[in-house]
């Protein structure tokens, strides 16, 4: 077994009774809702990811519900590759926008399979579609200096898909350099 997990600061939602959380809580049977109980049963659900964020939870208790993702570019021998953890990191104090996804330009190229080993098989894009679906759109998109997307493409199909016009967005004033230069996918951890 590892460490024991660091306590988060004190959340007033961890405390809550639990009738008060009973439609939305997996663990009714019991009275008060535990750090554990959030940490095994909200993360990713309820609570989510940029709820738990938002009271400094350290990002080690939350990045377990959301998979290893990276945001690659071309470069002349492989990839620029940013961690996508360390973009939410980076953007945490952003303020949030609305953009229109008519200046969202991703949404009509390659975005998914372009320059990866992946071919587009009806599988592959089943998945996608899964993806999509589960997608919350409470959650802004991150996009780079130049409004170019570097996470929440499924997020963005989600708002196309449900008919909205503008999506949550944060912005970099400049963009973050990349964790990775001349890299292919597979070369990273996941």
């Amino acid at each position: 077994m590892g460490a024991p997990l660091p306590q988060p600061r004190p959340a007033p939602f961890l405390a809550q009774p639990l009738a008060e959380l009973a439609h939305v809580a997996p663990f009714a049977s019991k009275k008060l809702i535990s750090f554990e109980d959030a940490h095994a049963s909200w993360v990713g659900t309820f609570v989510g990811i940029e709820h738990l964020r938002q009271r400094g939870w350290p990002r080690a208790l939350y990045k377990e519900a959301m998979r290893k993702q990276y945001h690659f570019r071309k470069s002349q021998k492989g990839f620029y590759a940013w961690d996508v953890d360390r973009l939410l990191d980076l953007s945490r104090d952003i303020e949030i926008i609305d953009v229109p996804l008519t200046e969202i330009a991703e949404l009509d190229e390659d975005y998914w399979f372009a320059g990866s080993a992946e071919s587009p098989t009806c599988r592959k894009v089943v998945e996608h579609c899964d993806l999509i679906n589960k997608a919350d759109l409470s959650y802004p998109i991150v996009l780079c200096s130049e409004g170019r997307v570097m996470d929440g493409m499924h997020r963005i199909a989600k708002a196309l898909l449900v008919e909205r016009r503008t999506i949550k967005a944060v912005k970099f004033s400049a963009t973050p350099e990349p964790d990775y230069v001349d890299v292919l996918p597979h070369e990273l951890t996941y």
